[in-house]
């Protein structure tokens, strides 16, 4: 894991992001294991592979493009985006890029269809939220999710919350968010692939 970053000024701009960006590929040793994880497991990320770009909605960051193929069905082409215009600094940046980056993996060693199977993308959800550190306590204090008094069991109550928030953009899954992370949550929630143990 890297040490958390010196504090930084807010980046609406691209420019601030995709300089973000570069830095963590060659100095976040978090992000350095998952790419060099994902290319062991024949995933080599193509040319373009991770970008900044500005987003309409209040999203921070996304993994994969719905393609339509010529006989009719999805597929996700391999792109991971970090919305430059909601990150707060480089230690967000940083967050928000191992999320994407666990769902590029999940993607990768399994036969996953998350457009239509609530199931299995509640599970890459649960295992994003999770292993990324954006539920940990310091996080969840900061966005004022946690009273301090509440820190038992805080970890699992944000994996939970911020899951449903995801499932709530694909219209697949709107309305069976709940029941879909409770089916996933017990197998997602241990399962801390390609980490040894969990990293936060």
């Amino acid at each position: 894991m890297s040490a958390a970053p010196k504090p930084t000024t807010p980046c609406p701009d691209l420019e601030k992001c995709n300089s973000f960006l570069r830095r963590a590929v060659v100095r976040n040793v978090t992000v350095q294991f998952l790419l060099d994880n994902l290319t062991k497991l024949g995933c080599t990320p193509p040319a373009g592979f991770m970008q900044c770009q500005k987003c309409d909605d209040t999203m921070s960051g996304g993994f994969g493009v719905a393609e339509i193929l010529s006989d009719g069905r999805k597929t996700i082409r391999p792109e991971l985006v970090i919305c430059s215009n909601h990150m707060k600094n480089e230690n967000h940046v940083n967050k928000v890029l191992v999320h994407e980056m666990i769902h590029a993996i999940d993607l990768c060693r399994t036969k996953m269809d998350p457009f239509n199977n609530c199931v299995q993308h509640a599970c890459t959800e649960i295992r994003a939220e999770n292993l990324s550190g954006e539920c940990s306590a310091t996080e969840e204090v900061k966005n004022l999710q946690l009273p301090s008094s509440q820190f038992a069991g805080h970890q699992q109550k944000c994996v939970k919350r911020r899951a449903a928030l995801s499932l709530r953009t694909n219209p697949a899954c709107k309305g069976k968010e709940n029941e879909a992370i409770e089916k996933a949550f017990h197998a997602c929630y241990a399962d801390t692939y390609p980490f040894d143990r969990h990293p936060h």
